[in-house]
Order: structure tokens, then C-alpha cells, then sequence
């Protein structure tokens, strides 16, 4: 176990009592900032205030105690640093030529959250292992599903949706990646015990997923069950992976809750081809193509942070329709706010995210990192996801985990 105040050991300046609270801080504080760390990853999935407290204190923590500068080697000279740089500096440089002040400082302090990147790779992953931290989503993952269940029952009160309390169209996603995880740890499993665990997770989150409102969560199931199913079946039983993926899909449009989502969203479609905007689907590509034209007329800049909202009023149709502060879509959103400098950097950071967890693909954290970019992504094509708390926070901290250490112990 080494520390950075070992390497002052030969200082004659420095006493062995000096070189002792040296030591014990250097401790705490690598102790304090992993277990924050945790208590974040385990809060993302349950509840929103919660989660918000953890990250303060994680933040405050890695700042406080001085491992912001005593570890800037590690997080200043990453392969996403860069990126990420970049994509948090873009709102605020926006604020030059926003036409909304008020909602541009709104949306340009939510840069923030990436610095749970930088807190994450100060870690000294030599001590502790990025699986940990997994296992902390899959735990917080596994209450908020209890949550749900007692919302059922009509224990707890819910809103919408059996969703914990996080917004339900980011919890649908976040229960995909549990069914993802879940599946990797099945397909690696050394004995019935834990296969059975991990099978009951999936089934837990699969439920779960049954009966909340979010259609983003049910696109997402549906694209990557493939990859579900062959972490299940491996490559032997062809048949079988095959038939379980068709019983997976139809048991999924078979629940009520997702049949009626569904055909809202059909009866939505029709609706807005008939000229009816004022429905869920209408209004996103209302918003859509309101971006697009903002995109248009100025390709360069944008309207600046937190400017689609003002600039939407030169194409809104009917005065009846809702005011919007952002398109519900990353892509969109960043387009229309940066021009062309928006769509660069997030496509940068996804590239950057997706290649992280690609190379590691092999590790829990690896395959936690590619697979929650792919869903994030998915997300992102129907809500802005990277202003969303929980998807926007859990982006951030898995970009700066470790994903190649468990690959080698």
C-alpha cells in the first residue's frame, strides 16, 4: 500500500510523528472519497435527493482533502479528459451568446456532475476494486426494486409508475443495465447459488421494467436482448437463445402496463400525422424538428445555453402548445444549443465512453461502461438524458471507473 507522503520518508524535515498523521490523513481520505463513491453508485438507481447528497459529499471530499491536487496526474491525463473538458466548458461559453440568462446558468451549472469523473479516477484503484462499485449499482438497484414492489401493494406512494423515486423514464433504462449486469455475472457464474442469484435479478428488474412507464427502458430491452440471452445460453444452445429471446419479447409487450404505453404511442403517431401536436409523441417531434430548424439558422453557435426555449417561440404553430426548455434529446439539444460544436462534443464523448468500455469489455466494469453507453444512447434519442440527474451522474462516474484492473486480479 503506498501513498504519496511516503515519498517525503527521507526528508530530514519531516519527523516520523509528522509522517505518521501523514499517513493516517492520506488513508482517511482515500477511505472517505471510495466509500462516498459507493453511496453514490448505490443511491443513482433509488431515490434523486439522496443521490444529490452523496455526490456533494463525495465532491467535498475529494476537494477538501486535497486529492483533487494531489492526484491531478490521474485524472488530468486520461484518454476522455479532454472530451470531457470540453463538453462541461461548452455551456458556460454558451452563456456569451444565450438569448435565456436565467435558464443558461440553470443548465450550465448541471456541467458539475463531471467532475464525479475526476473524483472517480483520483482513486487509488490499486487498493480497491471497480466491481465494488458495480455491485453498489446492483445493490441500490435490487431496494429500489423492493420500493416498487411495496408501491404495489400500495405500501408506498408512487406517481406514475412503480419507478423508486427517480423520473421513471430514466429508471426504465437503469433497469435495463441491471439486466445487463445481472446477465454478465450469470454467464460467469461458478456455481448454482449465484446463477440462481443473478437469475432472480433479471427476473426482479425484467418485472420491474413490466410495469413502469418507460418506453425508452422497453426500446432498450429489445435491442440488447440479444446480448442478454447469449450471456445466458452462451453459443451452444442456438435454439434455445433463440426461443427464449422471442418468450422474452412477447412476455414484455404482454404486460399491461407496456401493451397500453404502446398503443399510446400508435395512437400518439396517428394523431400528430393528422395535425394533433398535443400529445406525448406529438410534442417530441414538435420539439424535434423546432431544434432542427434552430440547427438550421444557425449551424455554427446555436442558440446559446439554455436558449432553445426563446428561440422555439419563432416556430411554435399553435399557442396552445407547451413552452420547452430543452427537445428531449441529447443530440438535439446539444445541436441546437452549440451548432455544430455541440453535436462534436457529445459525439466525442460517447466515442470516447463506448471505446473505454469496448477495450474492457471483459471486466464487470468494462462491460458495465459499453453497455450503459449503448442504453444511454438509446435514451437519448426520446429524452435528454445527459440532463437528467440520475443517467447524467451515473454517465459522469462511470466514465472516470476503472474498467481494466479486474481484467488482471
Amino acid at each position: 500500500m503506498t501513498y504519496p507522503c511516503l515519498e517525503s520518508m527521507n526528508s530530514p524535515a519531516m519527523s516520523i510523528r509528522d509522517l505518521l498523521i501523514s499517513t493516517k490523513r492520506d488513508v482517511f481520505s482515500e477511505k472517505a472519497l471510495f466509500w462516498s463513491a459507493w453511496l453514490l453508485f448505490f443511491l443513482i438507481p433509488i431515490a434523486t435527493s439522496p443521490a444529490v447528497i452523496a455526490g456533494g459529499l463525495n465532491i467535498s471530499i475529494w476537494i477538501f482533502t486535497g486529492k483533487f491536487w494531489k492526484e491531478r496526474g490521474k485524472w488530468l491525463n486520461r484518454d476522455w479528459t479532454l472530451p470531457v473538458l470540453f463538453f462541461m466548458l461548452l455551456p458556460w461559453a454558451g452563456l456569451l451568446w444565450t438569448n435565456d440568462l436565467r435558464w443558461g446558468l440553470v443548465f450550465a451549472t448541471k456541467s458539475y456532475y463531471w467532475l464525479y469523473a475526476f473524483a472517480a479516477a483520483s482513486l487509488n484503484w490499486g487498493l480497491h476494486k471497480p466491481k465494488d462499485l458495480v455491485n453498489a449499482f446492483l445493490s441500490g438497484l435490487t431496494t429500489s426494486f423492493f420500493i416498487a414492489m411495496l408501491q404495489l401493494m400500495k405500501l408506498l406512494p408512487m406517481n406514475v409508475s412503480p419507478t423508486s423515486f427517480v423520473n421513471h423514464i430514466s429508471y426504465s433504462l437503469l433497469l435495463v443495465l441491471g439486466i445487463m449486469i445481472a446477465s454478465f455475472y450469470y454467464a460467469r457464474a461458478a456455481g448454482r447459488k449465484e446463477k440462481f442469484y443473478m437469475a432472480f435479478l433479471m427476473a426482479a428488474f425484467f418485472f420491474n421494467l413490466s410495469v413502469t412507464h418507460g418506453r425508452a427502458g422497453y426500446l432498450a430491452f429489445v435491442l440488447l436482448s440479444p446480448v442478454i440471452i447469449f450471456n445466458i445460453f452462451g453459443k451452444k444452445h442456438v435454439l434455445k437463445a433463440a426461443a427464449a429471446l422471442l418468450a422474452a419479447i412477447v412476455l414484455l409487450f404482454s404486460a399491461p402496463m407496456v401493451k397500453k404505453r404502446v398503443n399510446d404511442a400508435v395512437s400518439d403517431i396517428n394523431l400528430y400525422s393528422k395535425g394533433d401536436s398535443e400529445t406525448s409523441m406529438g410534442l417530441r417531434f414538435y420539439f424535434w424538428k423546432g431544434a432542427a430548424n434552430i440547427f438550421i439558422n444557425s449551424p455554427f453557435l446555436g442558440a446559446g445555453t439554455g436558449g432553445y426555449g426563446k428561440a422555439m417561440e419563432a416556430y411554435r404553430t399553435d399557442p396552445a402548445l407547451p413552452h420547452a426548455i430543452q427537445p428531449h434529446n441529447s443530440f438535439l439539444y446539444m445541436t441546437a444549443s452549440f451548432g455544430i460544436f455541440g453535436l462534436a462534443s457529445i459525439m466525442w464523448l460517447f466515442y470516447v465512453f463506448l471505446r473505454k468500455g469496448w477495450r474492457a469489455r471483459r471486466s464487470v466494469a468494462g462491460f458495465s461502461v459499453l453497455a450503459y453507453g449503448i442504453i444511454l444512447l438509446i435514451g437519448s434519442m426520446t429524452d435528454t438524458q445527459i440532463l437528467s440527474i440520475a443517467t447524467a451522474k451515473l454517465f459522469s462516474v462511470l466514465m472516470g471507473l476503472e474498467t481494466e484492473i479486474d481484467l488482471h486480479g
